[in-house]
């Protein structure tokens, strides 16, 4: 089975860190946020060895973009694969409420 590597973009790190401040701070549950990144994390891992598990999003710009998404919780990681490289590219970590074209950064 080929693995890919795992490539967290800034602004996927960002996200992760805006979403833990947020439910630490904010909501006051600081188990929760190390409990969700924990969660969020360890889905990512599993794109090592099954990264065309979730479909590419037929919807534009994600198709022409060949943006992919996984669904952990309330939120959306959007993901694209160099193939070539076998590579996995984090692209965003977005709460599924916002809306996402704003949210997201192509």
């Amino acid at each position: 089975m080929i693995s890919y590597e795992i490539i967290m973009t800034p602004d996927s790190e960002n996200d992760l860190i805006e979403l833990s401040d947020y439910i630490s701070d904010v909501l006051l549950a600081p188990q929760t946020a190390i409990s969700y990144l924990r969660e969020i994390r360890s889905k990512i891992k599993k794109l090592e060895n099954f990264p065309k598990k979730y479909a590419i999003l037929q919807e534009e710009p994600f198709y022409s973009l060949k943006i992919r998404r996984l669904i952990v919780n309330n939120f959306f990681v959007y993901y694209r694969i160099d193939e070539e490289n076998k590579i996995v590219y984090i692209l965003n970590v977005i709460y599924y409420k916002k809306e996402q074209l704003k949210a997201i950064k192509l």
